[in-house]
């Protein structure tokens, strides 16, 4: 054991002291917080206010939806819109477009009478760009509408208001304490999930190239002298394992640290404080153990192999187990109790995945967990078996890549 812990030392210290390691770690984290803190904040922030001219039939209608503009959906949305209200009489359709050319307004709400019960409101805009500011002044349309109609069979504006008044609606699991908003648990989890197939893809490939970059320079050679392949093996898969495992620390400090800085940006996204401890710990325990699944099959794979080239014709035997979690990825969120979903968990290549999709979506029975965990294991120690001896002849052997009858021959008498 200690000349796996001297390799996986030295491949730890080796990768942890690069400049390659320091600004992708510290540099990924500041890029996430540009692409949700700040986006984000812009969306809420109103932008610079818009001359909006509304023109209709009769003036109480106008005014009826420049009260909805004024509401707090709209400030919500961050449009700002100064609303003014006109009727046919005042301004016709020439006249709006030419205060809109001159830029007294920026947009025009034509909705009289004739227009509505034609072909329906025609709204014009000088940058017609803006799809939020479009979606907001239909909605307050349609809203004005209905209460109009509503006003036009006897019901007065109070009881309008009651009709169109939201209730509350509050979505509970029954093995989940309190209420959960399981829209941001869905967005974390996915999150989650993406990060776990990432670093486990990522740092499994980090072993193969290790493993081809000294096969090809015969450093091999000179660290076999004192070690055996299954010790160089093991250290090599711990010692990137460790440095995958601090990264991973670094990025979920760094993201705790802005969940707390950008809650309001951000919580329409996700909320980092719907993780567990009990969730965090299930993270590690399946980032180590899918690790070591592909880690293993990259390792073999590295040492069959005399070049990147060929590595990277190889990897698709990686990368395929994953993908398909990825594809059912929807399936197990939609329903994560169906059959589907319990079967894609227990097959070893996708349960580091999906297996945690369901613990953070809703967690399943501990039985289910339980017998996961251990088909991963027994799927771990037999790959470490016959990885370790496609290992222990591969990496001595230079020249064309092995066809599978030789792979098997390596197994069988290694």
């Amino acid at each position: 054991m200690r000349n796996v812990f001297l390799i996986a030392r030295r491949e730890y210290l080796e990768r942890v002291r690069t400049k390659a390691f320091l600004i992708f770690t510290f540099l990924m984290p500041a890029l996430m917080a540009g692409f949700t803190i700040l986006p984000a904040k812009i969306m809420m922030t109103a932008g610079k206010p818009k001359n909006l001219l509304v023109v209709t039939s009769v003036p109480e209608f106008g005014t009826a939806i420049k009260d909805q503009l004024g509401s707090s959906q709209q400030r919500s949305s961050g449009v700002n819109l100064i609303v003014a209200t006109s009727t046919p009489a005042e301004t016709t359709q020439e006249a709006a477009e030419q205060q809109l050319n001159s830029k007294r307004y920026d947009s025009v709400l034509w909705a009289t009478d004739e227009a509505l019960a034609s072909g329906g409101a025609i709204y014009t805009a000088r940058e017609s760009s803006d799809f939020i500011e479009r979606e907001v002044v239909n909605n307050a349309l349609q809203s004005a509408i209905s209460r109009k109609r509503l006003a036009q069979h006897g019901i007065t504006r109070s009881e309008a208001e009651n009709i169109f008044k939201r209730i509350g609606f509050t979505a509970k699991s029954l093995d989940k304490q309190g209420v959960q908003d399981f829209g941001q648990i869905i967005g974390v989890a996915f999150t989650l999930m993406i990060l776990l197939y990432v670093s486990v893809l990522t740092y499994g490939l980090f072993v193969m190239r290790a493993v081809i970059e000294e096969k090809t320079s015969r450093v091999m050679e000179v660290m076999l002298s004192s070690v055996t392949s299954q010790q160089l093996m093991a250290g090599k898969i711990l010692g990137v394992g460790a440095v995958g495992l601090t990264q991973i620390a670094i990025w979920f400090f760094t993201g705790a640290l802005l969940a707390g800085y950008g809650a309001a940006a951000i919580s329409q996204f996700m909320n980092l404080r719907l993780i567990t401890s009990l969730q965090l710990i299930f993270f590690a325990v399946f980032f180590l153990l899918g690790y070591f699944l592909y880690s293993t099959m990259c390792a073999a794979l590295g040492a069959m192999c005399n070049s990147d080239q060929e590595a990277q014709q190889l990897t698709l035997f990686v990368v395929m187990p994953l993908a398909m979690c990825m594809a059912f990825a929807w399936a197990v969120i939609r329903s994560p109790s169906s059959p589907l979903s319990i079967a894609l968990s227990m097959i070893p290549f996708c349960s580091p995945l999906l297996m945690f999709m369901r613990i953070m979506v809703q967690q399943p029975p501990a039985w289910q967990i339980a017998l996961s965990i251990g088909i991963l294991l027994a799927t771990i120690y037999a790959l470490l078996w016959i990885c370790s001896r496609i290992y222990r002849v591969g990496i001595l052997m230079y020249g064309k890549r092995p066809t599978l009858p030789e792979i098997v021959k390596w197994i069988k008498y290694a």
